[in-house]
Formats: structure tokens, C-alpha cells, sequence
């Protein structure tokens, strides 16, 4: 049953400077610039608006379980603002537990429309805008984040109740299909597994420069990981990496890593005509050097190869 708050849910605008690491040399927006271009203005308005930080003093942190992020190919004005259309909603998620019955866990599914202003200025000119260009779509975001006591003992971190500062907000019951490993690494329809595989060998390990406060490793390592392993996987292919674009990404986040720990990537590349679709996962290492059963991330990437 939903509940009634102040707010059905939050909505709210954000504007920031595009920063250099955020745009490739085509100077459209990266996978991996997403989270630093859409998720601050979000924040910096949960903390104004319901005292983020206070939760933390409580014990209590949103920890990221699922993302979508949709690039709109666009040519964008480098140092011009990059603005967002937010809205956050408090939904309750009810899955099964481990002891054969059910459990609630209060999520927060977060929604953002990014604008950036088109650039004008050729590929040598290094961003040089003396005027920006029209006002234009650089992608969408979907963030769904559990609110969890991350550092409490095992069987007390999920919250039961809404927590004090969010009390403001509606409390919804989810609604459609739930991201789940199955959704995300079903084989594309109509594509070709491309049958290079001496990539999957990959194996490194997570240091503290992984990490962030929240007491495991960021969320950026995973999305900078995908893109990295899947150039590795074109260029074994013989496909043109450098002309290759990812339209999209879907992470899914079933259990953190953390540093010390040796860990895999296992992934497969499957092509129709220019398209590419790259279904990846992070997989614990034991120290016999075998791979977990399940991964720990999952990752959907959807690209194209460009003409040129």
C-alpha cells in the first residue's frame, strides 16, 4: 500500500560545467562521465532538501544497486554547463529472503534527463567556444538506490521503516519488472556471439585507490572496467575500436567487492551489421583461482560502430 507524504516525489533542475574527463575526443558524453555529470545536482538537492548527511551520521547510506545511462549522440560545447531534469521517488520493493519468506527494502529510484549546449568548434580547435550552440538532449539516467546500514552486522542493515528526513516523501510499492541478472544478460535476438574468447582470462585485483567511504569499491571502477574490457573485446575481434560509440549501459549490482580481493571478468560480444551488444560480469576469484559461480556485477553495454 503506498503511503501519503508531503511530496508524491521529488522533482528538481541541476546545472554544472562539463568537466574535461567527461567528453571523448569527438567531445560527446562518455559512459563513464555520466555518474559526475548527472548524480551531483541529485545529491546536492537530497542533502538540501532532506539532510543526506544526516543519515549518514545515523549509520544509513543509499548504496547504488542498479544503472541505466542512454547517451544521446550529440557534439558537446567542452566548459559549457551540462543541465538536468531530476526527479526521485521513495519506492518499497518486496523480494523473497533466505529464510523462505519475504522482506521490504526501501529503494530510492532516481530519474534524470541530462542538456548540454551543441559545440560548434572542429575536432583541433581543443573546445574553444566562443559562442555555445542550441540547448540539446545528452542523455537519460535511471539510478535505483537501497537505502541500507552498510557497516551494521549482517541481518540488521535493511531499514524496515522510512527513515526520519525522507519521512516527507511518499512511500510507493514498485511498480513493473525488477531489474534481475536474467533481464539484463538475456543473448540479443538476431545478433552473432562473436567466438574470440582469449579475453576472458582476465584477471586483476582491487586496491584502496578503488575504494570510496561507503567501505567498498565505487561504482566507477565497474563502469570504467566494462568499457575497458569491452575495447579489449573489439580489438581481439578486429573490429575498429576507435569507431566504436556505447549508446548504453546497464549495471546491476548484487555484491560489493573490496580491496585485497582478486577478482575476473567474463564477458561475450555479439554483433548484428554496426550494432554490438557486450553482456560482462565481475566474478569473485578464490584462492584456488576459480570463478564464482555468479557474478558479482552484471553489465549490459549496447554500441554501435560508426562509419567513421
Amino acid at each position: 500500500m503506498d503511503s501519503e507524504g508531503t511530496l508524491p516525489r521529488f522533482e528538481g533542475t541541476g546545472s554544472q560545467r562539463l568537466a574535461f574527463s567527461d567528453l571523448d575526443q569527438r567531445f560527446e558524453l562518455k559512459i563513464r562521465g555520466f555518474i559526475e555529470a548527472a548524480m551531483p545536482p541529485i545529491f546536492n538537492a537530497l542533502e538540501k532538501e532532506f539532510s543526506l548527511f544526516q543519515l549518514r551520521q545515523e549509520g544509513i547510506a543509499p548504496i547504488m544497486f542498479y544503472l541505466d545511462f542512454e547517451a544521446t549522440p550529440m557534439r558537446a560545447a567542452f566548459g559549457r554547463p551540462i543541465e538536468s531534469e531530476n526527479k526521485i521517488t521513495l519506492r518499497s520493493h518486496i523480494r523473497p529472503n533466505r529464510s523462505g519468506g519475504t522482506e521490504s527494502r526501501l529503494i530510492m529510484d532516481m530519474e534524470a534527463e541530462l542538456f548540454a549546449f551543441a559545440g560548434r568548434s572542429g575536432e583541433g580547435d581543443l573546445g574553444y567556444e566562443p559562442e555555445k550552440g542550441p540547448r540539446m538532449k545528452a542523455g537519460s539516467v535511471r539510478v535505483l538506490q537501497v537505502l541500507t546500514r552498510p557497516t551494521a552486522p549482517k541481518g540488521e542493515r535493511n531499514l524496515s521503516e522510512v527513515p526520519g528526513p525522507l519521512k516527507r516523501l511518499s512511500l510507493h510499492n514498485w511498480e513493473g519488472e525488477f531489474p534481475v541478472i536474467e533481464t539484463i544478460h538475456t543473448n540479443p535476438e538476431g545478433f552473432i556471439e562473436v567466438t574470440e574468447t582469449s579475453v576472458n582470462n582476465f584477471r586483476s585485483v582491487w586496491g584502496l585507490p578503488n575504494t570510496d567511504i561507503n567501505q567498498h569499491v565505487n561504482v566507477q571502477e565497474y563502469i570504467r572496467g566494462s568499457e575497458d574490457h569491452l575495447s579489449r573485446h573489439l580489438y581481439g575481434a578486429g573490429l575498429a575500436v576507435a569507431l566504436h560509440r556505447i549508446n548504453r549501459a546497464q549495471l546491476l549490482f548484487r555484491k560489493p567487492f573490496f580491496p585485497g580481493r582478486q577478482y575476473g571478468i567474463v564477458a561475450k560480444l555479439f554483433t548484428k551489421g554496426s550494432e554490438t551488444v557486450y553482456l560482462g560480469g565481475f566474478y569473485e576469484v578464490s584462492e584456488e583461482g576459480a570463478l564464482a559461480e555468479q557474478p558479482n556485477i552484471v553489465v549490459r553495454m549496447d554500441g554501435i560502430i560508426r562509419e567513421s
